[in-house]
């Protein structure tokens, strides 16, 4: 590869490490300030482009690594570790926030306005100066957020905002 990618390919990696570390680390501790979510799964995007480039420029000390059996054991410790992290260990039924959210999708809307601490109208007329039309609020907030062609998360949004 050039010498002109391995003077930002490296940096970039590094630069992008520093960024996914630190808000991870926030992440998981729940400190969840300013724009952390976001600036993170969007560095993840930035990690996987840089590091492809990293390692097309310095293709071969990355293949010598490969040649031996410590760079070899790594890199399918890590495949399986990413394999074993699709495995449903604890099953969604066993998240009580899923099981929180489940329930709430398929509430009334009148039932959603009392969670929300809100009246019924109150809580029609909230999602209506945003565009979202309420037929009945004997409909559940998934049927409310199909009929609008929105997402449950942005008529919840709407709600609590």
């Amino acid at each position: 590869m050039s010498r002109n990618m391995k003077t930002w390919a490296t940096p970039a990696v590094g630069a992008t490490f520093l960024i996914m570390s630190i808000t991870g680390i926030l992440l998981f501790f729940h400190i969840d300030i300013g724009i952390i979510e976001p600036v993170h799964k969007w560095a993840g995007w930035i990690l996987v482009v840089t590091a492809i480039a990293h390692l097309l420029a310095n293709a071969k000390p990355f293949t010598a690594h490969l040649k031996s059996f410590r760079g070899v054991s790594i890199i399918a410790a890590g495949a399986v570790v990413l394999a074993l992290s699709f495995y449903p260990w604890a099953g969604e039924e066993s998240n009580p926030m899923k099981k929180a959210l489940g329930a709430l999708q398929h509430a009334s809307m009148e039932s959603v306005s009392s969670i929300a601490g809100t009246s019924s109208d109150e809580l029609v007329a909230r999602l209506e100066a945003h565009g979202i039309t309420v037929g009945n609020t004997a409909d559940s907030l998934q049927e409310t957020a199909r009929n609008n062609g929105e997402s449950v998360r942005e008529i919840l949004a709407i709600i609590f905002e």
